[in-house]
């Protein structure tokens, strides 16, 4: 019984590291990648939470879309990973402490660019826009930012940790 479950274990891990290299690649989907995507929800767990359950209480989020509109030089990326976990959602919610997060920009004119990490440390109820910062206007230099913070809505705190975000 024991070896049915070890194999079954391993193949999840073989679909969810091919889903992960196929995600890494360029924004091409095949119809593979689309067939094992409902498997690939069913099968991953949830990112960054022990025991594979979504953040109980207050939790952070991360995403990459493009929040300083006034500057020419920035732009949105794409998460990729957080501390070493595909993230397939748009918005994904993070239990609060430091996270490694891999972002992607990937420019118009079509040319690679490689991914860079940044080391966040999330507070509750806290999300937090990670944008590229350009060297210049033009300019395919670029580092990971945070670009804003801003509270989420219906997001609530625990009484200690409220505490401590109001006098702190």
């Amino acid at each position: 019984m024991s070896r049915d479950i070890t194999r079954d274990l391993a193949v999840i891990a073989l679909i969810q590291r091919n889903w992960a290299l196929c995600t890494m690649r360029s924004m091409k989907t095949s119809l593979k990648g689309f067939a094992l995507a409902p498997l690939l929800l069913l099968t991953t767990p949830w990112p960054h939470a022990s025991a594979g359950a979504p953040p109980a209480g207050a939790w952070g989020e991360i995403t990459g879309e493009r929040q300083s509109h006034t500057s020419a030089n920035r732009a949105a990326t794409t998460v990729k990973m957080i501390d070493g976990s595909a993230v397939v959602e748009r918005q994904p919610r993070v239990r609060p402490g430091m996270h490694s997060v891999v972002v992607h920009w990937t420019p118009k004119r079509g040319l690679h660019t490689s991914d860079r990490t940044l080391r966040i440390d999330v507070k509750p109820c806290k999300r937090y826009y990670v944008n590229a910062q350009f060297a210049s206007p033009g300019s395919t230099l670029w580092q990971a930012i945070v670009d804003r913070i801003e509270d989420i809505p219906g997001c609530k705190l625990p009484s200690a940790a409220a505490g401590a975000a109001k006098g702190g």
